[in-house]
């Protein structure tokens, strides 16, 4: 298991410039980091620094005006982040245009900048989350993600599936593409 608190130490360590790194096309940051005494876990707090897409500001009696920043400004997108040491697990709750997991464990690998190690983030899931989901009367959200539908066999996926998904995914190998993301909601 990688040393969490080892990280958070060194990282704590550096200025806010010294923590903050280039993502994608905009940068990202560790804020915070402590270890809690009387709940004994450690709290984080990541940013996301974004200076696009700016949202506008509005009043009740005027109109629409477009939000400026200076050329140090951004928009911060949290995400919090709460260590349990004992069981190795960093539990995210997390904006809708912070950093996703993904974006926590590159975050993690940069500010570690050691070759040698390559910090990855495993999700946790319910062992029986297909069973829950075949179990629901309703749903509200139905999100599915999938990959290198070229190197898998599909027509084994879609029996196995059994569903009108099955269908769907097996569509998506005509194109020949390589990921595909499906959002249904109601």
């Amino acid at each position: 298991m990688f040393d969490m608190l080892l990280w958070m130490d060194q990282v704590r360590r550096r200025s806010l410039e010294g923590r903050t790194f280039d993502y994608r096309q905009e940068q990202a940051r560790l804020e915070t980091a402590y270890w809690d005494d009387e709940l004994e876990f450690s709290f984080l707090h990541f940013v996301r620094l974004r200076d696009t897409n700016i949202p506008s500001t509005a009043r009740a009696t005027a109109g629409v005006e477009p939000l400026e920043l200076e050329d140090d400004e951004f928009i911060g997108e949290e995400v919090s982040a709460l260590y349990d040491e004992d069981n190795h697990v960093l539990m995210l709750q997390r904006n809708k245009y912070s950093l996703g997991p993904e974006g926590i464990e590159e975050y993690l690998n940069l500010a570690w900048n050691n070759p040698n190690d390559t910090i990855y983030l495993r999700p946790i899931a319910p062992p029986n989350v297909f069973d829950l989901a075949k179990e629901a009367t309703e749903y509200r959200k139905i999100n599915i993600r999938f990959a290198d539908l070229r190197h898998q066999n599909t027509r084994r996926l879609q029996d196995r599936l059994r569903s009108p998904i099955g269908a769907i995914i097996e569509s998506f190998g005509q194109y020949e593409g390589c990921n595909a993301h499906i959002n249904y909601s109601r």
